[in-house]
């Protein structure tokens, strides 16, 4: 017996895939309606070509956004490593230079005190610095009269200790001073190179000793403006996504319009197969070589259709004739079922005439 189903599946493939042909064929007739000049296009196919066209420039401006939008993704990254490097640089600018403030400032109070006529502005700059000078210098004073008085050598045992006591906290307390003395300086030198102080001043020495910080504020400065150069790029950048993305982050923003991308060339691949089929009614010159071979894939096609169809008859022919076998032997048995009640019937007919017979007339049974 035929395995009419194993038939039918094979061709179904076969089928399948010679459908699927046709189809790309009128999509390729559809490709080269859309390239000839608007002269040749068929009449009938021209609302088409420009529906085409317009769904291909959607394509073209979300694969355009995918593009840009990754693009600036890596130069928001690249701004992010970029401004970490130049503000790391920025913050260790000014790192060893403790000790240029101090010269700075050393220098700085040395000039201030030569030079009365130095602005009085810069007065509040030197304030601690005074002070200090005044400290040491009372210090000093106190020392030295202890040093020159004979009597503090003389007197009793106590007046000698207080005298010597003396003496030690003022030389503890020159030498609590004295350690202030750089914190001073430094402090004085970093205010002063934010001010117009050097450049006013103009002494070489001064402008020799704070070369270094000038240096370091200069390059400061370059960072500072390269850093605000980066933000605004950056700004303008999320202006630009944000435009692209719908707001949405880098993944979800190109999935969407993968999506859109998606469903265009979906729609576009049906527009060009309707071309394909437009023109295979009425072919253009340019395309008649690929109609004829769209024919000729729809003819198989035909043909296969023809025998899917032969082979579906044969397979339902096989079903009714199993069901006429089965139907053949109800009737059998329905045949003997019946000459078995004509048997039965015969034999009952029968047996009755028998009994009526031994009854006689039946009038007779009732009279009295």
């Amino acid at each position: 017996m035929a395995d009419y189903a194993q038939r039918i599946h094979e061709l179904t493939d076969v089928r399948r895939r010679a459908l699927q042909e046709c189809e790309n064929q009128r999509r390729l007739i559809g490709e080269r309606l859309v390239d000839l000049p608007p002269s040749e296009v068929p009449e009938t196919a021209a609302p088409l070509v420009q529906r085409y066209r317009g769904i291909a420039d959607r394509v073209e401006l979300a694969s355009s956004a995918i593009e840009r939008m990754i693009a600036i993704d890596d130069r928001q990254s690249e701004i992010r490593d970029r401004m970490k490097e130049l503000q790391k640089e920025r913050d260790q600018l000014h790192q060893g230079l403790d000790g240029v403030y101090e010269q700075v400032g050393a220098v700085a109070f040395r000039l201030f005190r030569q030079h009365p006529l130095i602005d009085a502005t810069y007065s509040s700059v030197f304030a601690g610095l005074a002070r200090y000078q005044d400290d040491i210098r009372d210090i000093e004073a106190n020392l030295g009269r202890y040093s020159a008085d004979p009597g503090a050598a003389k007197g009793s045992v106590f007046e000698r200790l207080g005298a010597r006591g003396r003496q030690a906290l003022l030389r503890n307390r020159r030498a609590v001073r004295e350690n202030q003395l750089p914190r001073l300086l430094q402090d004085a030198g970093r205010k002063l190179v934010e001010t117009d102080f050097i450049s006013q001043i103009d002494d070489e020495e001064l402008n020799r000793v704070s070369q270094p910080v000038r240096d370091a504020a200069d390059r400061r400065q370059e960072l500072e403006e390269a850093l605000q150069e980066l933000r605004t790029e950056s700004g303008r950048l999320v202006d630009e996504f944000n435009g692209l993305s719908a707001g949405k982050k880098l993944p979800r923003a190109r999935k969407d319009r993968q999506g859109e991308i998606d469903a265009a060339r979906g729609e576009m691949n049906q527009v060009l197969a309707e071309l394909g089929r437009i023109a295979a009614t009425d072919p253009p010159e340019a395309v008649e070589a690929e109609v004829s071979a769209l024919k000729e894939c729809e003819r198989r096609t035909a043909h296969f259709d023809q025998l899917i169809r032969r082979l579906q008859a044969g397979q339902q022919a096989e079903l009714v004739e199993r069901d006429i076998e089965s139907l053949d032997g109800e009737i059998r048995d329905t045949e003997q079922r019946l000459a078995d009640l004509r048997e039965r019937r015969a034999a009952r007919e029968a047996n009755h005439a028998e009994l009526v017979g031994e009854r006689g007339d039946e009038s007779d049974l009732f009279d009295d």
